[in-house]
């Protein structure tokens, strides 16, 4: 909001106070007077709270700029009040000043002017973990574990990943400079010059087994061309004689509602419904449609979808399980049912408001809205342990999917970074001690829990959604819920890594390896296609697995074992467990010390570790694009789609209506 000159009929004499206080009431009325000005009677002024409300501001302002012990940077407290205000509404809420207005419009266009590189920190040096196709960078020579010395003369030793970034990005034609590091090379300077790099959402169109279409969004967002490029995926798949068709849309976090509708109404015939949006008191209504812009109304189609499927994404599955137009296949999504309008405050500064002014709801009539990712106070409830207080869903949700308690508390050290006293006094509490809380939110909270297959033939969770969400029923009459994410038809959950190759992973060292196996020979650097990881390959990883682990004086999997293992005593110290279990402990240690010369590859982890290495070789290869083909190998819920899609009539068994006599057996 602009500054507005108040004229002084007092002179210039009068306090500072009714100065103030002028101010903001002639800023309240200019931002109120912008609306239509209906009349209303003293008793029910809709803004004699608002200007009570603006009193008590004003007067708390007024005391910290004339009292506070030190002189303060105005624009910084009136940054934490606008925050403060917004932090209460719900997390998808946000004030963007110049430098998050900027990253917000990237977003939802899915453009930046830069290099088409996406980095890390390796050895406190930036490296190249992909370039983007089509991109300077690619069209450089610059490949994965290529390390970024220098930018512009200047070292990058040491930077932040924000730093590169800003560094790296620049105004269109720009020129920058590179000084290169590529294990097993010269380093090398090269000069390039910044372009508008476009952000795909389909990164990977592609026939899977002979004749199944597969289109990823995987890990994408919805931006502005997002309809445009399904669209040109599906002709393209159609043409090569797809007979079904695979949409990835797990880890898709939503973006443009416009462009969810896009999609969607691609494979809908016209007229069908899309989702409809209500404001406030049902203020305002209103329907989207497929328009007719539809490219395969026939086709049969599965859509993927998990946890990390929100917003956008979830209105694309949503439209597609109503109308009975495809199945739905992966775990139940994320539950983000609300919209955001962005609103311009100040066109000097360039900040903006992101507010939910609405909620959707699915063509059946469902919200599918999850009431514990709002910040409702009698909805995300918090409850204090020690010194710190934890979120009542989040704490649930780790106890009930892990497997024991060793699990559960190495989960909530990781998402809290909580001290081992804290853990022990959240695995000690007793669940009674929750009595009294809001029941709506604990019924909500008790969704977080992986819903799993009851015994429908079509993997559908009437058994466990019955008694927690209402039910509605698509276009033909099949039982769908709501009240907490889009629960898929076919439910599908993905193998669990082995720790090892979770921590592996974390600390990017199959991507490492690869790097440098691929430099040590310069034969190999030249190959077209990834080398077989056979016997030699997988000893070779554990001795460089070793070596970098030397530091930390043990392996990856000896790292993790004294960890959990230390964990565990620690607990049991806290909770006083007997001599005898503590014992045990002892004896535990005792085995994990005779265990530390098999190392990381055993039987169980094998499979994984040699599946990683593969993928990193061929990324640093072949590219990206064969990378995530080789992927989608050993992707279990890929493979169960295109099987489901190989068979017409166990696929149309999950969109038809159960009969009478197969509901009463359930």
């Amino acid at each position: 909001m602009a500054r507005i000159p108040v004229a002084n009929p007092k002179g210039a004499d009068e306090k500072p106070r009714n100065k103030m206080k002028r101010l903001m009431l002639s800023l309240l009325l200019a931002g109120a007077l912008a609306l239509p000005w209906p009349t209303w009677g003293a008793e029910n002024d809709p803004y004699a709270e608002v200007n009570a409300s603006w009193d008590r501001f004003g007067d708390v302002y007024l005391h910290i700029l004339e009292n506070y012990y030190t002189h303060l940077d105005q624009t910084k407290v009136m940054r934490s009040a606008i925050e403060g205000m917004i932090k209460d509404l719900d997390p998808y809420s946000q004030f963007f000043d110049q430098e998050g207005l900027r990253q917000l419009r990237q977003d939802t266009t899915g453009k930046f002017a830069g290099l088409g590189i996406t980095v890390g920190i390796k050895d406190g040096f930036p490296v190249i973990i992909v370039p983007i196709e089509e991109t300077p960078a690619e069209r450089a020579g610059l490949l994965p574990g290529d390390q970024l010395v220098e930018i512009d003369g200047k070292s990058t030793k040491g930077s932040s990943l924000d730093d590169i970034v800003a560094m790296l990005r620049g105004e269109p034609g720009s020129r920058v400079q590179l000084k290169v590091h590529r294990y097993g090379h010269e380093d090398w300077v090269q000069s390039l010059d910044r372009e508008i790099i476009k952000i795909r959402s389909v990164t990977l169109t592609e026939l899977l087994a002979g004749d199944i279409g597969y289109i990823s969004m995987k890990q994408t967002r919805f931006s502005e061309d997002t309809a445009d490029e399904v669209a040109e995926s599906l002709r393209k798949l159609k043409e090569a004689g797809a007979q079904g068709v695979i949409l990835d849309l797990r880890g898709n976090p939503g973006g443009l509602l416009s462009q969810a509708v896009g999609v969607a109404e691609l494979v809908l015939p016209k007229g069908a419904p899309v989702v409809t949006i209500k404001e406030r008191d049902n203020k305002k209504e209103e329907k989207k449609t497929a328009s007719g812009h539809s490219i395969s109304e026939v086709l049969p189609l599965i859509v993927l979808i998990d946890e990390g499927s929100a917003s956008a994404a979830e209105i694309v599955a949503g439209a597609i399980q109503d109308n009975d137009r495809g199945v739905i296949l992966g775990t139940t999504s994320f539950g983000k049912g609300s919209v955001q309008t962005i609103f311009d405050l100040h066109e000097a500064d360039e900040s903006a408001l992101k507010l939910t002014t609405a909620l959707y709801y699915t063509p059946s009539g469902r919200c599918i809205h999850r009431l514990s990712h709002s910040s409702d106070r009698n909805l995300l409830l918090k409850v204090p342990f020690g010194e710190v207080e934890l979120p009542v869903a989040g704490v649930l949700e780790i106890l009930m999917k892990s497997a024991d308690a060793l699990q559960a508390a190495g989960e909530l050290k990781s998402r809290f970074d909580l001290e081992d006293s804290v853990v022990a006094q959240i695995l000690a509490e007793p669940l009674a001690s929750l009595v009294g809380q809001p029941r709506k939110y604990v019924a909500d909270a008790a969704q977080v829990k992986p819903v799993r297959p009851d015994g429908d033939p079509r993997g559908d969770t009437a058994a466990s959604r019955k008694a927690e969400a209402e039910v509605y029923h698509t276009r033909k009459g099949r039982p769908v819920y709501g009240g907490g994410g889009i629960t898929p038809d076919l439910v599908s959950e993905p193998p669990a890594l082995p720790s090892v190759v979770r921590e592996l992973q974390k600390e990017r060292l199959f991507f490492d390896f690869a790097i440098e196996y691929v430099g040590q020979d310069t034969a190999m650097s030249t190959l077209k296609m990834a080398p077989e990881v056979d016997a030699p390959m997988l000893a070779a990883f554990e001795t460089f697995v070793r070596s970098r682990s030397a530091t930390r004086d043990s392996t990856i999997s000896e790292g993790i074992a004294k960890k959990r293992v230390a964990e565990l005593r620690r607990l049991g110290d806290e909770l006083n467990w007997n001599p005898e279990t503590m014992a045990d402990i002892d004896r535990l240690e005792q085995a994990l010390a005779a265990e530390k010369s098999k190392g990381i590859i055993n039987p169980v982890t094998e499979p994984y570790i040699r599946e990683a290495i593969r993928r990193d070789l061929i990324l640093r290869l072949q590219g990206k694009k064969a990378s995530l083909i080789a992927e989608l190998e050993s992707d279990v819920q890929v493979n169960q789609a295109i099987a489901l899609l190989k068979e017409p009539q166990r696929y149309s068994q999950y969109l038809v209506v159960a009969s009478s006599k197969e509901q009463k057996g359930k």
